[in-house]
């Protein structure tokens, strides 16, 4: 289902309804993955609109060197909409290009509020009117209910989570009573893994009814300048978002991607999130992985430049847009020809569907993620291998865990001592462990490496193997699992 620079009159040729089975998406019996690019020309007002027929006509005409049609884009991403306003033609002339809409449903007046412990009245109604609205074009790919709501490391946040599922009932039981399409409804969350991975998982655990039908997660940890060959670190960052969601039950989209880079943006990225080249964890002790079995692709933030300086285009939201070719003194920053290479050289959806079955809900430390254990511990003693990616001039890693949730220095205790890139060691954790963490001494001093609790503790597996690292000269690392 690649898109295609055609414009027919049989819209449903090209974008037949999308349907969600297991963790992939499916149009007409087939993968289908958004090759997506985020389109809001102005904050809070709606791009879709039929007053906005002329600029969305160009911009998909062919001839439009630097339009959306020749970016080779199937799916725009846009934030706000008006639920009042006319759609038909400019959905219809979308159809027609073979390219899909994720919806958000609430403007910065009517989202969830970070600070509430229920869900507004006026988020529902909101949500609602834009069901009404959009319910009846066949290429709206899903409903974002929210955006990146959870915002920082405060646990007390995570109570959100369940008045988003809440809302995203609510949707789902307006459209079932007014029996509309069967349209997928989600939430788009920001990269911050020690706080968004447990979120995600809250978000899809539960019945097919609880859960959201899928996941955007928005994410710029790709940092590699144009024309350059992607490090072990950018992999490596890649094979963990792989490993996180691989075993969810719903489809998982990067909704936002595109970091700045020194040299700009060459969209090196593409091939591996779609599967065309593998992600791999970090050497010596590396695993390889198809990216495509856990991520349903992608979406470029963003078309137009804006202040924050990640657009593909000048924002002068003429008829004939020109490539952004520098920003902040970076030549070729926005990548437009970059990303309209990688896009055109996907013309199938590879990866494997999970088959992952639900994800039970339980109670950690108060909070309605997905556990093994309602006390936050290990519910069962896991074997696991442990090892290192580490050189000198480290002189010594050990891996402790504890029993407590919040330990002190006292309350560790040691499980192995292994040398820089020495042997790989078994270990069991007894039932109960709480947290486990990489220390290492260098230079006569010990650092923290990286700790592991919570849900990223608890998803840890018999016979996973955990890779202690750390970020030069002596920063924390990351504890990688497979």
């Amino acid at each position: 289902m690649n898109s295609s620079n055609v414009n027919v009159s049989n819209s449903n040729t090209l974008t037949p309804a999308i349907t969600v089975s297991g963790n992939i998406f499916m149009a007409n019996g087939v993968r289908w993955s958004p090759k997506g690019v985020c389109y809001q020309p102005t904050d809070n007002v709606d791009p879709l609109s039929d007053d906005n027929l002329a600029a969305i006509t160009e911009l998909l005409n062919p001839d439009t060197q630097y339009g959306l049609l020749n970016l080779g884009i199937n799916c725009i991403r846009v934030y706000q909409v008006d639920p009042t306003a006319s759609h038909d033609k400019v959905m219809d002339l979308l159809s027609k290009n073979g390219i899909y809409v994720l919806v958000g449903t609430v403007n910065s007046t009517t989202a969830i509020p970070s600070n509430t412990t229920s869900l507004p009245a006026t988020t529902v109604a909101r949500v609602k009117a834009v069901a009404d609205a959009f319910h009846k074009y066949e290429n709206v790919l899903g409903f974002s209910v929210s955006n990146e709501l959870l915002d920082s490391n405060d646990q007390t946040n995570y109570g959100l989570v369940g008045i988003v599922k809440q809302l995203k009932q609510a949707l789902q039981s307006h459209m079932k009573a007014h029996s509309y399409r069967a349209i997928p409804i989600g939430c788009c969350t920001r990269d911050d893994p020690s706080f968004t991975f447990p979120a995600t998982q809250a978000y899809v655990c539960g019945t097919a009814e609880q859960r959201m039908d899928f996941i955007g997660y928005n994410c710029y940890r790709w940092i590699v300048d144009n024309g350059a060959s992607p490090p072990a670190g950018a992999l490596n960052a890649y094979y963990a978002l792989y490993h996180h969601f691989k075993d969810f039950p719903v489809p998982v989209m990067l909704t936002e991607i595109g970091a700045q880079c020194v040299n700009g943006r060459g969209w090196s990225q593409i091939p591996y999130i779609f599967g065309q080249q593998d992600v791999s964890s970090t050497p010596p002790h590396s695993k390889s992985a198809n990216m495509a079995d856990a991520i349903s692709g992608c979406f470029a933030f963003q078309y137009y430049q804006h202040t924050n300086n990640f657009g593909l285009v000048e924002p002068n939201h003429s008829l004939n847009p020109s490539p952004v070719t520098t920003s902040n003194g970076v030549n070729g920053a926005g990548g437009y020809l970059a990303l309209q290479k990688a896009y055109n050289a996907i013309t199938a959806f590879s990866g494997n569907a999970s088959g992952a079955p639900d994800i039970q809900c339980s109670s950690l430390t108060g909070n309605p993620y997905a556990g093994n254990s309602s006390s936050g511990g290990l519910a069962t003693a896991i074997t696991v291998t442990l090892t290192n990616d580490i050189s000198n001039p480290v002189r010594k890693i050990t891996f402790n865990y504890s029993l407590q949730a919040q330990p002190s220095a006292n309350d560790w205790i040691t499980a192995v001592t292994i040398e820089p890139n020495g042997e790989a060691q078994q270990f069991t954790f007894p039932q109960g462990t709480q947290a486990i963490s990489m220390v290492y001494e260098a230079s006569s001093q010990w650092y923290q490496g990286c700790q592991l609790r919570g849900a990223n503790l608890l998803s840890i597996k018999n016979g996973d193997t955990i890779h202690g690292q750390w970020i030069e000269p002596n920063g924390n690392g990351t504890c990688t699992v497979d």
